[in-house]
């Protein structure tokens, strides 16, 4: 929980003034009565049904007619007579019913009296935790420490906050600290196990909540954790009795659940997994998450019709799901459906107008269904965002080599061989390229760099073998030829009888 209770010490105010009067006239012209005002050289306080407002003498004209003249024409100011420790304890109240805004208000209040309170800044911590606005979350955390280097609290909650923006290696300092701070604190361990699974030291995750249910055997989270660090140590076995244990002890422990779930499918235990992701479903119908993970558990069983009405379920919960549209639309994909394909990654694109993925998507969708224009421009959108996509390079350059448009087709090749130097698939693209532009060095010069990479590459053999042909080096071309059939490669035999007679050779 996020709240503290604090003892507060309310201290009473002592009377600085000593004269009465029944109103004044602020040099504003604002008139204000009251039931008592008092003053000295520097203030006047307004007395209305026990509540103190003070003025700076400057700021008041005169008291029951008479003029009032400062001392000097110090800041403006008006400080209202209630203690810092009452303003943070109604502001600790309104946290408590997540009044945040007033919360705010108050802990304001209380500082402009008091920024020595670390209260004050832990607590406007929580609050701003609860929206996940972190980063101030994390200021307000680190001036707590700052007045107090001893709060557990102030430790834990700024390690929680950056664990929440990904930083687990901060976090699990602060962990530290705090656990340093009190040896026995169990939300501490706990989170530090959770960290240390995320920074991929699972056997320091595990000792922290062995630690946890040698204390205490009951707590379901630390099994959970034990869980989440097993798996990825590859004992899965071992993963899913922790998650069990953790269900036993919290039936509704949907986290746990899900864990125990991806564990089975990571076992192609398909019934058990889509079991548990239903178990989910029945403790939240609404739960779009649940709906999504029991689909990919239907997808990697092949039960395509199932997988394709769960995601339309997490869509109808979420209509902005962009993983379930990219999902659904790959399976309409493998169906040939690929007008229903398009219209997914569509809609993916709605959400994510920068996924480029989608873009991509897309345009294989259009390719395979012929629209070619349409793939081009997709494959184009791709690359403006992400212009190391190397296979948006290799799907555009194919599309330009079987228009007809080789220059394009080699600066495409081209750039997709930057990124990926040692790709023996794409050599042998633009050897083909630079073959049918009739430049048969530069494509032997290619089909021999496929060959350097994958020395087993059979059909960069026959298509080096085709261009020597071409080159009439009779002698090379029958060495490749012998070498691709060798490795499997079938042989056009219009193009052997041709090489034969050119050659005035059988092999």
């Amino acid at each position: 929980m996020l709240s503290r209770f604090l003892v507060l010490l309310i201290i009473a105010v002592c009377p600085l003034f000593s004269s009465y009067a029944e109103s004044l006239i602020l040099k504003s012209g604002e008139k204000i009565s009251a039931e008592t005002i008092t003053q000295n050289d520097e203030y006047v306080a307004v007395g209305i049904k026990g509540s103190h407002i003070a003025y700076r003498a400057f700021e008041v004209k005169s008291i029951n007619g008479h003029e009032v003249k400062p001392k000097d024409d110090k800041q403006q100011a008006v400080i209202n007579f209630v203690t810092a420790e009452e303003y943070l304890a109604r502001g600790i109240a309104y946290y408590n019913i997540k009044y945040f805004d007033q919360t705010l208000s108050e802990l304001k209040n209380a500082a402009k009296i008091n920024s020595r309170l670390p209260e004050i800044f832990l607590y406007r911590g929580y609050v701003y935790s609860a929206g996940n606005n972190f980063n101030d979350a994390i200021l307000d955390y680190t001036k707590a420490i700052e007045i107090n280097p001893k709060s557990k609290e102030a430790y834990y909650m700024r390690g929680l906050a950056y664990a929440s923006l990904g930083n687990f290696k901060q976090a699990i300092v602060d962990y530290d600290k705090a656990i340093a701070v009190d040896s026995s604190y169990v939300e501490a361990y706990l989170n530090r196990g959770l960290a240390s699974v995320m920074m991929g030291d699972e056997d320091r995750a595990i000792s922290d909540v062995k630690r946890v249910i040698q204390t205490n055997p009951k707590i379901a989270a630390a099994y959970n954790i034990s869980g989440l660090a097993y798996a990825k140590k590859g004992n899965l076995e071992q993963a899913i009795s922790d998650y069990s244990e953790a269900i036993s002890l919290d039936s509704k422990y949907v986290s746990a659940y899900n864990n125990r779930a991806n564990a089975y499918l990571a076992k192609n235990d398909f019934e058990k997994a889509l079991a548990d992701f239903s178990s989910i479903i029945e403790m939240n119908p609404k739960n779009a998450d649940a709906y999504y993970n029991r689909a990919v558990a239907y997808n990697k069983k092949g039960d395509l019709d199932n997988a394709i009405a769960d995601y339309a379920s997490a869509i109808r919960l979420n209509p902005n799901y962009a993983f379930a549209y990219t999902n659904r639309g790959g399976i309409y994909f493998g169906k040939d459906n690929f007008d229903q394909a398009i219209s997914d990654f569509t809609n993916v694109i709605k959400i994510s107008p920068d996924d480029a993925n989608a873009y991509y998507n897309r345009a294989v969708a259009y390719n395979k269904k012929g629209n070619l224009d349409e793939a081009v421009s997709d494959f184009t959108k791709a690359l403006e965002i992400n212009p190391k996509h190397h296979t948006a390079y290799i799907n555009r350059g194919n599309i330009y080599a079987d228009k007809g448009y080789y220059d394009k087709a080699i600066i495409d090749f081209t750039e997709a061989i930057q990124i990926d130097l040692n790709n023996a698939e794409l050599y042998q693209n633009r050897g083909v390229v630079y073959s049918k532009q009739e430049k048969y060095d530069d494509a032997i010069g290619d089909y021999s760099n496929a060959i350097r990479i994958n020395p087993n590459y059979a059909s960069v053999y026959y298509n080096r073998a085709v261009t020597y042909g071409l080159k009439r080096d009779y002698d090379k071309a029958w060495e490749d030829i012998n070498k691709a059939q060798a490795l499997g490669q079938p042989i056009n035999q219009k193009f052997l009888e041709e090489l034969k007679k050119a050659s005035s050779r059988e092999k």
